[in-house]
């Protein structure tokens, strides 16, 4: 698949540009995917993503959801790229 504006938001909104701001996006694509060179490139533009913004990536690959932490390591017009991310909440422990 590829990215889609409509599954992303912007949690915060921050007047200071040396706060990260925040976004939740959702997709049934792998984080493999959502990790490829210039995945979020539109964001950049739609939404003013910027180095060391965070997105809470839920990815639901084939009826398993599972959610990243990724953080935005470069941003502008023609590349965007966001860290591996780090899984969290993928383990029942109990």
């Amino acid at each position: 698949m590829a990215y889609s504006a409509s599954s992303l938001g912007k949690l915060s909104a921050n007047a200071n540009p040396d706060i990260p701001n925040v976004f939740m996006y959702a997709s049934a694509d792998t984080a493999a995917t959502v990790n490829t060179a210039n995945y979020f490139l539109t964001a950049f533009a739609d939404f003013g993503l910027k180095a060391g913004d965070w997105i809470l990536a839920h990815l639901d690959t084939g009826g398993t959801p599972q959610n990243y932490v990724m953080t935005v390591n470069s941003a502008s017009a023609s590349a965007v790229d966001v860290t591996n991310g780090l899984a969290v909440g993928t383990a029942d422990t109990d």
